[in-house]
């Protein structure tokens, strides 16, 4: 049987506590021989936690990395440790001592070299992310775009949970933010096939077609794309269809940004960038043919 959640052995958090006020001063001299990063990594992703939790094998954990593998079990009955692959429930207890250790260890320079690097940049990351969420939470739509696009795309360290991207999109769409309103809109008009369906869709046509006559290049692909193959909610007109392409890939035409903390290259870039890069293609493709049949 699974422990129950009192029988959480936090007796890691204790122990690495006590290590680290009792020897301050020796562990840079002892790291040949044992170092507080160790005793501290989550093993399964091998780094420092920026959100640690012990779960009910007593193991530290970065808390995204064992709700994964909690969620990836599904039934309680077989979830196991990853790290003794015995039976455990799925209670994690936020652990706040751990997270004050590792933040002062490398203040004061006890863990360095990548392993502090990463969770430095981590912080950072995160900081910007709470940030757009707080604005969000405000109602400044630029800020939902923000943390839509964390969502739907795995940006700001963020795991993808389209779910939460949607809400967001649908948020900024109301709003009135030209992002959201072509988010929003491509989310409706992928809609599986139901009785509410058609009504969906339509509607996700009204926000694009807004969307597009503001400029958004996204918008113009999709719209003029829609037109070139015509569907129950348009008729098939080359016309109008090589109108919104040639509009989105005018030099007029809006693209969404990055967000700040993604550096984008040729060689790397960013979820966000690879979607509008691969709609773009799409779009001088569909132009091309209209040209060529015309």
């Amino acid at each position: 049987m699974p422990p129950k959640a009192a029988e959480v052995d936090t007796s890691a958090t204790v122990q690495v506590e006590s290590d680290f006020k009792s020897h301050p001063s020796q562990n840079r001299q002892r790291s040949q021989q044992w170092s507080i990063a160790d005793e501290l990594l989550c093993p399964i992703c091998l780094e420092l936690p920026l959100d640690p939790v012990i779960a009910e094998d007593g193991r530290i954990y970065e808390r995204c990395e064992i709700q994964k593998h909690i969620n990836q079990t599904g039934k309680t009955i077989h979830l196991k440790s990853p790290v003794t692959n015995k039976v455990m429930g799925p209670k994690l207890v936020p652990c706040l001592q751990i997270k004050n250790i590792i933040e002062k260890a490398i203040e004061n320079e006890e863990i360095e070299g990548d392993l502090a690097e990463n969770w430095k940049s981590k912080q950072s990351t995160k900081k910007v992310f709470d940030e757009w969420l707080h604005k969000a939470e405000q109602g400044d739509g630029e800020a939902m775009v923000q943390v839509a696009k964390a969502f739907s795309f795995g940006l700001l360290g963020r795991e993808k949970d389209l779910q939460k991207g949607r809400e967001w999109w649908r948020k900024a769409a109301d709003a009135d933010n030209i992002w959201g309103l072509t988010f929003r809109a491509y989310v409706l008009l992928t809609t599986e096939d139901t009785s509410e369906s058609i009504p969906l869709r339509a509607h996700g046509l009204i926000l694009l077609t807004q969307a597009a006559e503001r400029g958004s290049d996204l918008a113009c692909y999709l719209l003029g794309m829609m037109y070139a193959d015509g569907n129950e909610l348009l008729p098939q007109s080359k016309k109008r269809a090589a109108h919104f392409l040639k509009k989105g890939l005018g030099e007029s035409a809006v693209s969404i940004v990055c967000p700040p903390t993604e550096i984008c290259t040729e060689s790397h870039k960013c979820n966000v960038c690879l979607f509008c890069d691969i709609k773009r293609k799409e779009a001088k493709e569909y132009l091309k043919q209209l040209v060529d049949e015309v």
